[in-house]
C-alpha cells in the first residue's frame, strides 16, 4: 500500500529488499528512468550523491532549480 519508483522495486526484484529503508536504488548508468538491474545496486545515500557528483548528474549550481 505505499508508492514507490520503478527502479527501486527493480532493484527489489533482482537483489532483494534494500539492507535498510533508507538505502538508494543507484544507477551505474546515471538515467534515473533507467529499470535495467544489471545498472541498479542499493546504496547509501551519501554514496548514491557522490556518484552522481562524479558522474555530473547532481542537481548542483545552476543545475538547481
Amino acid at each position: 500500500g505505499k508508492a514507490t519508483t520503478a527502479h527501486r522495486v527493480a532493484a527489489t526484484l533482482a537483489f532483494g529488499a534494500a539492507p535498510n529503508a533508507k538505502m538508494d536504488a543507484a544507477h551505474s548508468c546515471h538515467n534515473r528512468s533507467c529499470v535495467n538491474p544489471n545498472h541498479l545496486r542499493w546504496a547509501t545515500k551519501s554514496e548514491n550523491q557522490a556518484d552522481r557528483t562524479l558522474a555530473g548528474t547532481s542537481n548542483d549550481g545552476s543545475k538547481n532549480g
